[in-house]
């Protein structure tokens, strides 16, 4: 989770990123989440986006694509660690 974080802050986190959601799944065959929990060491990976601002910054189109390519560099970084 704080690989994620880290690739996120601080422009695109929410300051309550890593929040843990207690409600009960609704997919039947979490693979995305049996995966993040084997590479990651999370549980599962939800991931919400807001539709038109974080805090003072504008979501447009490139925002969006750079914080997606910070999440992956993210995943991938911690992937080569383990």
């Amino acid at each position: 989770m704080e690989a994620l974080a880290a690739g996120l802050t601080p422009q695109y986190a929410h300051k309550n990123f890593g929040q843990v959601a207690t409600y009960a799944s609704r997919w039947e065959t979490p693979w995305f989440t049996e995966y993040c929990f084997n590479s990651l060491g999370v549980c599962g990976l939800s991931l919400e986006t807001p539709y038109g601002m974080i805090g003072e910054t504008v979501l447009t189109r490139e925002r969006y694509r750079e914080a997606g390519a910070r999440i992956a560099e993210a995943v991938i970084k911690q992937c080569l660690i383990q």
